[in-house]
């Protein structure tokens, strides 16, 4: 199969990202690149809504109750706007009268970023040998199996005997969707789905928040475009590290949100582009999308807008009056209190305890941006700290909250990167810790900051040449060249390519055991139960073989006594007969074993009821590909 018969599962994917989005939009009367930017979010936060309410009236997920829920939400949402808010907007268009500068940077880091994409993959069926990606891929089974997209039910694939938990799972629900649209296999809507949002979310996100802090201008448009494709760290080091495929989807909905926050707050180049209501009221519905994604990207949002609103809070307060100062101090406190609150809900624990490097290393990373060791991009690291003296010489509100932001997300860096101490880790809780999540936030906070850089470069050598668009070429073009050269993308797209490749020696599933696994629909019934370690691959049967097994994930809890009982004892069968009446309930007919080799080989977990089974008169060898082996369970019979 070659890319070009992914093609289909692309196109599906960018039309469920953009086009509920961008037609609730336009009828409240979004423009522009504000349109196509705010349309990703406003898109999953339809859909997500769509998750939510149709298991509760017994209707199944798929394209056409999803859309259909979608257009009737979206239908009220654009009454409530135009009839009850009476929303007007205004957008300015851009600096240079035209759009076709957007185009050029749109196209060029979607062009880059996919290209690097699929030469690093290999194959649009590869898929990520990863200890995340069991979850991630049985979970989109999970949705198509039960039909319910909910995130109240997905937990249940994790804690099938406990109590249901919350789980925003937009990625799994949209991944799903596309799925079905096109019956692609599982891999292949994933890498298919990560595409689209790299062309359809990314791009234009950055662009939008770049244009609010160094504005519309042509070299600032261009320059965004390139350097949002210089930087591995984010977006496309979220496909290899993890894998953090919802947070790399979170993620790129953050800037487009984050631009919506600061030109409320008045932290922008462009005037507000609607009343206070209408533009609080789309906040939220944005953020809601952003936070279904992931809630690590709304804590993202919600650090970067921090150092802003704070800036804008002190801007000219000696000036205003005393009812525009209460004014003013009961929209900060309300912001610092919304804030709080979401910290106290959302905070996740200091997961990752361990230090990644010494506090010199981390300091070096985040003045050179050769984040997670990709590269040594020192001419775009060079751009975002001029982009910072630029800023703080501008003495106003915006070069105020450029600064406070690049502080805020290193010091956060630093501290989950390199220092021990777990008081002085506390603020990184929300991000579990991990350096590699602020690592890709880092990204999004300097790109503006390298772009205002460009801009200055531009303007003042434009005022020497004649004409002035011959400097402006030479200077993007010596920046798109340098940029991408030294910024690590070799490095990353190797790794990429070992973690993705199905080799006899794979990390999670070998060439032998997914050959296994595809024969499983021939072999074992719908529903028929499959045995097996999670933690050498056999939970995979699920997402690659539509077929269930006890085990759906490598981290399992609340399982129940049946799934216990099994797992200990089924080779014991014959002498217990608690293990039959287990087996019978939970309808387990086959066992597959792919070894001792685990995801971490370093551990080994033992399940003594499903191993050494190799001559047990309780089990029969049906399959076998290599060392990987389907045995039919006939104790009971």
């Amino acid at each position: 199969m070659s890319w070009i018969d992914a093609l289909p599962t692309v196109l599906a994917s960018a039309a469920l990202l953009l086009v509920p989005g961008l037609a609730v939009g336009w009828f409240i009367g979004l423009r522009r690149l504000w349109l196509w930017a705010l349309a990703p979010a406003v898109s999953i936060t339809l859909l997500s809504a769509a998750s939510v309410v149709l298991p509760l009236i017994g209707v199944s997920w798929n394209p056409v109750s999803a859309l259909l829920f979608a257009a009737v939400f979206g239908a009220l949402i654009v009454c409530l706007f135009r009839f009850a808010l009476r929303a007007k907007f205004d957008f300015a268009p851009t600096e240079s009268g035209r759009s076709w500068p957007t185009i050029v940077a749109w196209a060029f880091c979607s062009i880059v970023l996919i290209t690097i994409t699929v030469t690093s993959i290999g194959k649009p069926e590869a898929f990520s040998q990863t200890f995340d990606n069991v979850f991630h891929l049985n979970a989109i089974a999970f949705i198509g199996d039960t039909g319910s997209a909910s995130p109240f039910d997905i937990t249940v694939l994790t804690t099938p005997d406990g109590a249901r938990g919350f789980y925003p799972d937009a990625y799994h629900a949209l991944v799903q969707l596309a799925q079905q649209f096109t019956g692609a296999s599982i891999p292949l809507a994933i890498n298919a789905f990560n595409i689209a949002v790299l062309a359809a979310v990314w791009p234009a996100g950055i662009l939008l928040l770049s244009r609010q802090i160094a504005g519309s201008s042509r070299a600032a448009t261009i320059a965004t475009g390139i350097l949002a494709a210089a930087l591995p760290a984010f977006p496309l080091n979220m496909l290899l590290y993890g894998v953090l495929y919802p947070y790399f989807l979170g993620l790129t909905l953050l800037p487009a949100a984050l631009a919506l926050v600061l030109n409320l707050i008045g932290v922008s180049r462009e005037n507000r582009v609607t009343t206070l209501w209408p533009h609080i009221v789309l906040l939220a519905g944005v953020l809601f999308g952003v936070a279904m994604a992931h809630p690590g990207a709304t804590m993202g949002v919600l650090a970067l807008a921090a150092p802003s609103a704070t800036a804008a809070f002190i801007n000219g307060w000696a000036k205003l009056t005393a009812k525009q100062k209460k004014q003013r101090s009961l929209g900060f406190g309300i912001f610092v209190v919304f804030g709080l609150t979401v910290i106290v809900v959302l905070r996740q624990g200091d997961w990752w305890r361990d230090t990644r490097m010494s506090v010199f290393e981390a300091v070096k990373q985040i003045v050179t941006l050769s984040l997670e060791g990709y590269g040594l991009p020192l001419l775009t690291a060079a751009l975002v700290l001029f982009g910072l003296v630029i800023a703080i010489r501008r003495k106003d509100v915006i070069g105020g909250a450029v600064v406070g932001m690049w502080v805020v997300v290193a010091i956060l860096y630093v501290l989950a990167a390199s220092v021990k101490p777990p008081i002085l880790r506390v603020p990184t809780w929300l991000w579990y810790g991990d350096s590699p999540r602020l690592s890709a936030i880092f990204v999004i906070t300097v790109i503006p900051i390298g772009v205002l850089a460009v801009r200055w470069i531009v303007d003042a050598l434009a005022k020497r040449t004649r004409p002035s668009w011959i400097s402006e070429v030479v200077v993007l073009l010596v920046v798109a060249a340098v940029a991408l050269t030294t910024s690590g993308y070799e490095r990353l797209s190797i790794i990429i390519h070992q973690v993705y490749e199905l080799k006899p020696d794979a990390r999670l599933v070998s060439q032998d055991e997914v050959a296994l696994l595809k024969r499983l629909p021939s072999e074992v019934a719908p529903d028929e139960v499959i045995a097996g370690s999670p933690w050498t691959g056999t939970a995979l049967a699920y997402a690659f073989a539509d077929r269930h097994v006890l085990y759906p994930h490598i981290l399992m809890n609340n399982v129940g006594k049946d799934r216990k009982l099994v797992m200990e004892s089924l080779k014991n069968a014959d002498t217990d007969p608690a293990v039959c009446k287990a087996a019978d309930r939970l309808n387990v007919r086959y066992v597959l074993d792919f070894g001792t080799n685990e995801i971490k080989p370093e551990e080994r977990h033992k399940y003594p009821g499903i191993e050494g089974l190799s001559g047990s008169p309780l089990f029969k060898l049906v399959d076998q590909e290599g060392n990987a082996k389907l045995y039919r369970f006939t104790g009971c019979g």
